[in-house]
Order: structure tokens, then sequence, then C-alpha cells
């Protein structure tokens, strides 16, 4: 299942270097500990960042649809599906990484994702007139990965494995269809 972390390709390197400028570098309790240690708690933090990123696209998708769902024509009483038009979504998002010593937050780094989802093919079925279920074709989704104001990572139109059938009806353990 595709998540934001698999969707980035993320440059360690540069992630490394960046949480070193922007984040760790002019905190006074780090920068006694020594540069040695500011170094390997940025490493710490740039590995940590796929579990951050680990939101199921599928969930964006279907959270996104929530927020703002498409207008819909005026429908029959017992219509079961409606074949809309390609639709673009869009969803943001704010995964932050926290240092903590014996417990208590030092410092977060806060990264920000914005996509934009654009699904060229989706059918909407519907049980007794509430939208139940999303059949979704072709996808794609581009979008940025930052930290501060530096651009850590950007897809463009990168092609979505997504489940042919996701529920609107269930929690999100629940949602891919059989």
């Amino acid at each position: 299942m595709q998540t934001l972390a698999s969707l980035f390709p993320l440059d360690l390197g540069l992630m490394q270097r960046l949480l070193v400028e922007q984040v760790l570098s002019g905190n006074s309790w780090l920068e006694s500990c020594g540069s040695e240690v500011i170094v390997n708690v940025a490493a710490a933090m740039a590995q940590r960042l796929p579990e951050a990123l680990d939101q199921r696209l599928d969930d964006l998708i279907v959270a996104a649809f929530r927020a703002r769902p498409p207008s819909l024509p005026s429908l029959d009483p017992g219509t079961a599906e409606l074949q809309l038009p390609p639709q673009r979504l869009q969803s943001s998002h704010e995964p932050r990484l926290q240092l903590q010593v014996d417990g208590r937050p030092m410092l977060e780094a806060r990264f920000a994702v914005s996509l934009e989802l654009q699904l060229r093919e989706l059918g909407l079925s519907f049980r007794d007139g509430q939208p139940e279920v999303l059949r979704t074709g072709p996808a794609s989704c581009s979008g940025i990965l930052m930290l501060g104001s530096r651009m850590l990572a950007r897809v463009n139109d990168q092609p979505l494995d997504l489940p042919a059938v996701l529920r609107l009806d269930r929690p999100p353990s629940e949602r891919i269809a059989p």
C-alpha cells in the first residue's frame, strides 16, 4: 500500500544537513553537547521521518473526498452507481519529529506536505442514498515535502497504485474491500 513515505524520494544527506541548519543549530543544550552529537541527532531524526510519513494514500484520498465532496447531480431515488468526472483533490499535512530528553520535549522539526491528487476515473456507489464506495481508476499525484522554507522532495504526476474499491463507510483498517 502506498504511503507518503513511499511517494517521496528522500535524500537522507540533504535532510540531515537541513535538520542541523534549521532545527538543531541554535539549541543551547545540543550545542553544549558538541557537533558530533548534533550530527548524530540529525541522522537519527532523518531515519525516523519515514515513520512520520506513514500515512496511506488511500486514506488521504478518502479524507480529501469527505472534506470536499464533489458536486453531485440530482439523483433519482434508488440510484446505485454514479460515474464522476475526473477529480482533483488537494491535501496538506504537517508531520513532526520531536526530540525528547527524559520524556520532555526539547525541540520539534515540522515538515509540510502539499499534495494534488488527480483521479481520472472515479465511480461512486450508494446505499440508501448515502455514498458508500469509491471505485478508483488511473490516478496520479504531484506534491512537495518541505522542512521550513526548504524543499526536501518533489513528485510530479507520479502514478498511484490505488485499490480498485475504497469503502467510505468503514474505518481505515477495514476500508479496502475484498
